[in-house]
């Protein structure tokens, strides 16, 4: 089976044919949506079993809380399916567009990025100033390459500046930099920086920005101020692998990947890198590297 699910009774058709799951002693509100949603097996076995019968409505105040508190478990576990059906369900039975975030977030962890996006624009509907909406439906629209649009909401998302967070900055400067326009995100980052000034994946975002479009001693210098915090991660350890492979210097990207990185990783980095390498525009190597 190719391609990505467009619609919802797609979804839920690929996924159950795809992963079926052994059934466990879950709660009885989960099973009777599992249960719900088998009625729709017919239609994806080709249309010889007809949906006859609707799940009956949630009570009003039951519900929506409990829906979402089963749903956030089941995602953690990684059960994605009912999870998503969950929040479908929640977000039918509330007016707040908390619940479609929810279910765009699901939707998108599981590569359903139409979907996500549609859930993101309904929740904009409802509250159109939503900066979790707005975040969720810039990153959509980046993974699905509709740069400008992406851009679009990203700058909305920024321009409100409600609080000190970081994703928002990260978000837009990366869909800048894909769009070919580099001083632009150099300038979004910095701002960022400007409000939170040791914030190390805005650090790490800005290097390997420098990094696509040839500024290397920027980049290097950069990232080893972020290597260096006592609260680096992984992450952070990967970019500056990245960093140094994307400069030429690959002797050192070898080195310090292998301390920081580990041996397999170190040579999945320099493998990307060297792809990277090759193209001769800045922003098609922050897409080849998957900045978003």
């Amino acid at each position: 089976m190719s391609g990505k699910p467009t619609s919802m009774d797609d979804f839920r058709c690929r996924s159950m044919t795809a992963r079926p799951r052994k059934a466990t002693s879950i709660r009885p509100l989960v099973l009777a949506t599992m249960a719900s949603l088998a009625l729709g097996l017919g239609a994806c076995a080709g249309g010889s079993q007809q949906v006859t019968r609707q799940p009956e409505p949630l009570a009003e105040s039951q519900d929506v809380e409990a829906l979402v508190r089963l749903a956030d478990g089941l995602r953690e576990q990684g059960q994605l399916t009912t999870a998503i059906a969950l929040y479908q369900r929640a977000a039918g039975a509330s007016g707040d567009a908390a619940e479609l975030v929810l279910l765009g977030r699901a939707l998108a962890e599981a590569g359903a990025d139409e979907l996500a996006a549609g859930a993101f624009r309904r929740a904009l509907s409802r509250e159109p100033e939503n900066p979790d909406a707005l975040l969720g439906l810039g990153t959509a629209y980046l993974s699905l390459g509709e740069i400008d649009r992406s851009i679009q909401y990203l700058e909305q998302l920024v321009d409100q500046g409600n609080g000190k967070d970081t994703v928002r900055y990260a978000a837009l400067g990366a869909a800048l930099d894909i769009a070919g326009r580099h001083e632009k995100a150099v300038a979004t980052y910095t701002a960022g920086l400007e409000q939170m000034p040791g914030d190390l994946d805005l650090k790490s975002n800005l290097a390997l920005s420098y990094a696509f479009y040839d500024r290397h001693v920027e980049a290097i210098t950069l990232m080893r101020e972020v290597t260096d915090a006592f609260d680096a991660k992984r992450s952070h350890h990967r970019n500056m692998v990245l960093v140094l492979a994307l400069a030429g210097q690959d002797r050192d990207a070898v080195a310090t990947g292998r301390r920081l990185l580990g041996e397999n990783e170190t040579r999945d980095v320099l493998a990307q890198a060297a792809s990277a390498r090759q193209l001769p525009a800045g922003a098609d190597r922050a897409r080849a590297i998957g900045l978003s």
